[in-house]
């Protein structure tokens, strides 16, 4: 099947909202990490993935719309955030306009959210917290998605939300992010000063129960479907990547030919002397 993750353009006001941490607008690109590992993960089920960020290639409305009426895939993907939820179902309208009732898949903190806001007709679904291992399965049941967990729906008009599909226990079963899907020139990071530059995750959540913090957005989508799905205030289980895991991953970046690298952790400094111990031998 072909999936195209789509980065809409800017619709509505004159920013594009920047979605890696989701609580500002773009002042320099960041690489979706947690969308391109979704997209990994879809590559080894062998789907025909895509990517395009409409953004950071220039569109306007009238190229998005050009692109839709030539594109043939089956199934959009929106990882989609708070500031951007009026921007994507404008979007959306789009789609619906020149692709008629293809099914389109929003992931991230804001549909996690306000669940219902995305939800406009029955061909749309929403995949809450952490969508690395549902939105395939999802795309096998799209006519049945009462069988999979931690999606929302509509049903005879109103809003159905399937039991939550808990946490990734197993970090290191993901597979390395889909870096081919961008051109790594695309990117630069002005406080790193060179290129080409990405971004990396070496583990999910934080320890810690600071309230002033601001995590990434997945961060964020996964500790509002955990206190929605355990009526707890904590926050959920902090995971991490096995230190041969981020060492490998840190290798093929340097033979990719990258030269500058952002650890998006929200915590990282708890695992540093497993890390430094590892790569030191």
């Amino acid at each position: 099947m072909k999936i195209t993750f789509i980065d809409p353009p800017v619709l509505t006001g004159n920013r594009s909202p920047e979605r890696v941490f989701g609580c500002t607008y773009g002042l320099y690109s960041i690489p979706n990490i947690f969308l391109l590992t979704v997209a990994a993960v879809l590559r080894n089920k062998r789907h025909d993935v895509n990517y395009v960020n409409m953004p950071l290639k220039g569109y306007n409305e009238k190229k998005f719309v050009d692109f839709l009426k030539k594109d043939l895939s089956e199934v959009y993907c929106f990882y989609s955030v708070n500031l951007a939820k009026k921007n994507d179902i404008l979007a959306l309208e789009l789609i619906r306009k020149e692709r008629g009732n293809i099914p389109v898949l929003f992931m991230g903190p804001g549909p996690t959210y306000d669940t219902k806001h995305y939800l406009k007709d029955y061909f749309c679904f929403v995949i809450r917290g952490e969508p690395d291992n549902v939105v395939g399965e999802l795309i096998s049941n799209l006519n049945h998605p009462e069988l999979v967990k931690g999606i929302s729906y509509l049903k005879e008009g109103r809003v159905v939300d399937n039991p939550t599909a808990g946490l990734v226990n197993n970090l290191d079963e993901l597979p390395i992010p889909a870096r081919d899907l961008v051109n790594q020139n695309d990117y630069f990071n002005p406080k790193l000063g060179t290129s080409p530059f990405t971004a990396i995750v070496t583990s999910r959540g934080c320890p810690y129960r600071c309230l002033y913090c601001v995590p990434n957005s997945l961060s964020f989508a996964t500790e509002i479907e955990h206190k929605r799905s355990t009526n707890k205030k904590f926050k959920p289980r902090y995971r991490v990547y096995s230190a041969p895991r981020v060492i490998q991953e840190f290798e093929l970046l340097k033979e990719q030919g990258y030269k500058a690298v952002s650890i998006l952790d929200d915590e990282l400094l708890s695992r540093n002397k497993e890390l430094s111990i590892f790569a030191t031998g």
